[in-house]
């Protein structure tokens, strides 16, 4: 397996003063993206060490609602050698989660919610309902981006707007 800091070289971006957009998720040799309805049991140590990596890289981590739900999504932080170097390299000590839901079937005591270690942001689009963007403005920056559905190339320019250009979608 490779070092932390043989990862750290092979995703390194050579700056950050673009908006970027990695992905990152696993998947079984024969294309399958879940087993038995979650995808977490089919990364092994080496997944594990390059999310860690990428998380630490990253100045938002953003998923969809319907993977918050699946997979119990709760504080996104890594451990403490990624805190500091993440500190190392003038960011914060975790990156920002975001959740991405038109419906906002969420609740706001979700452990996504709760057990976060940085403010979530939430984005939606105008069509959600008002009620539970109140709701969940009490525990996250919700950012309205798109009227109908949500409006992604808005969400990032909203995004940098924040000062959150490296942004690492899991799921």
């Amino acid at each position: 397996m490779p070092t932390r800091a043989e990862l750290a070289e092979t995703y390194a971006l050579p700056a950050r003063d673009a908006t970027r957009v990695r992905m990152n998720f696993v998947s079984s040799a024969d294309g399958a993206v879940t087993l038995e309805g979650r995808s977490g049991p089919l990364g092994g140590g080496t997944d594990r060490a390059v999310m860690r990596v990428l998380r630490a890289m990253a100045d938002v981590v953003m998923v969809g609602a319907g993977t918050v739900r699946v997979e119990e999504y709760g504080g996104i932080g890594g451990e403490d050698e990624d805190a500091a170097w993440r500190r190392a390299h003038g960011l914060s000590p975790v990156p920002r989660p975001a959740v991405v839901s038109r419906s906002l079937r969420l609740d706001p005591r979700h452990p996504f919610f709760a057990r976060a270690e940085a403010r979530p942001l939430v984005i939606t689009c105008a069509a959600a309902p008002a009620g539970q963007r109140d709701a969940l403005a009490e525990v996250a920056d919700v950012l309205v981006c798109g009227d109908e559905s949500v409006d992604l190339g808005d969400a990032l320019g909203a995004l940098a707007g924040r000062g959150l250009t490296q942004v690492l979608c899991e799921g």
